[in-house]
């Protein structure tokens, strides 16, 4: 994205915020989630039909997840930087009351409109190319949170290595992150199973999901199964 075109649609968040909804004031007719606002249904239906690249092929996800561990009403997600979690996140299920952490402008730029989510944005140092903030300000808004799930993005996963990113200052974001969320899934296509050119690299924890498309060698979900992750493929 240009960088003139982004500034232009962070301008449009900035003074076009998404509403929140509260209880209802002395005066007020009823709860102000239960009016008809023209605003939210045309942002609404921006949402059904705008599709992000990536959108078709990561949509389906969402069913791929298991049952158990499958996104809840009234969840509190993070979702990562890159256009693999971006994807996932325009196909949260509208209504299911949310609240989404995330650095990823991507994210925050298509959830904003959305009057069911409680969006929270976490601030620091912005990194161009994965369109969102790292640092130490974002690792100090983390002692304030936890999450039901994290839905991390990785340049590579390695069922002997874990996940590797560009630099530290990602990689370590990435393991601060999954220490306060009850369950991680890491977004990745096959073509970054295995293989990096890069060097920053965090483990896998216990009890993760790495969710893929199906041209995953069988020995790759042998190995990470053998070091204790879940693989759901496409």
């Amino acid at each position: 994205m240009a960088r003139r075109h982004r500034t232009r649609l962070l301008v449009h968040v900035r003074h076009d915020p998404p509403v929140l909804h509260g209880r209802p004031r002395p005066g007020d007719r009823g709860s102000r989630r239960h009016r008809r606002r023209p605003d939210v249904e045309r942002a609404r239906a921006r949402h059904r039909t705008a599709r992000p690249r990536g959108h078709d092929r990561h949509h389906r996800l969402l069913g791929l997840l298991p049952p158990e561990r499958a996104v809840e009403p009234g969840a509190s997600l993070f979702l990562d930087n890159g256009s693999t979690v971006a994807a996932f996140a325009h196909a949260l299920p509208v209504d299911a009351e949310l609240t989404v952490t995330t650095t990823s402008v991507g994210v925050v730029t298509d959830m904003a409109d959305r009057d069911d989510v409680r969006l929270v944005m976490l601030g620091g140092e912005y990194r161009a190319l994965s369109n969102g903030f790292v640092g130490p300000l974002t690792e100090a808004a983390l002692e304030y949170l936890t999450f039901d799930a994290v839905y991390l993005g990785a340049d590579a996963v390695s069922p002997e290595r874990g996940i590797c990113e560009a630099d530290l200052g990602q990689i370590r974001l990435k393991e601060l992150i999954a220490r306060r969320a009850a369950a991680v899934y890491v977004l990745a296509d096959s073509s970054k199973l295995a293989r990096s050119e890069f060097h920053a690299w965090t483990r896998l924890g216990g009890a993760w999901t790495l969710v893929t498309d199906d041209g995953i060698a069988p020995e790759l979900v042998e190995q990470f199964t053998t070091a204790g992750v879940d693989v759901v493929t496409a």
